[in-house]
């Protein structure tokens, strides 16, 4: 194995080759459109620190790069529709998704608040390889 090789095995196991998909297919005051990369799931979301939780690497480089997003922002009561294309067929809890990707919405500007979402639904959907969920959050 030359050094070339063992250096991207170094850099693919620290994580820091996580190449982020997040798209505004449409915004306008009352609906929301979105193509994003899937999040990190709640169980590697947040870290335990002595006494403390904090978020983790790839939580915060999710959140950094779904911020960076230019959309207008859904006021009032919304509903957001979560559709998860995985790139395979493991078995996945599709709540574990939830927490990461409802935190970086409001991170990016789409609602104030997560405590606006009225209407949840969340769906499993045919394999994509790249490994996306859809977003569709509107005025209730």
């Amino acid at each position: 194995m030359n050094h070339l090789t063992a250096e991207l095995k170094r850099i693919k196991k620290q994580g820091s080759e996580q190449r982020i998909i997040a798209m505004v297919r449409f915004s306008d005051e009352n609906f929301c459109d979105l193509e994003l990369s899937v999040p990190p799931t709640v169980n590697n979301y947040y870290a335990q620190v002595g006494k403390r939780r904090v978020i983790t690497k790839k939580g915060r480089i999710y959140k950094e790069a779904v911020s960076r997003l230019n959309v207008t922002k859904l006021t009032g009561r919304i509903g957001v529709t979560v559709e998860l294309f995985a790139k395979d067929k493991r078995r996945r809890d599709l709540d574990n998704i939830l927490k990461c990707l409802l935190d970086s919405l409001g991170g990016c500007g789409v609602y104030e608040d997560d405590s606006q979402v009225d209407r949840l639904v969340v769906a499993r959907c045919e394999k994509d390889p790249r490994h996306i969920v859809k977003v569709y959050v509107e005025r209730l």
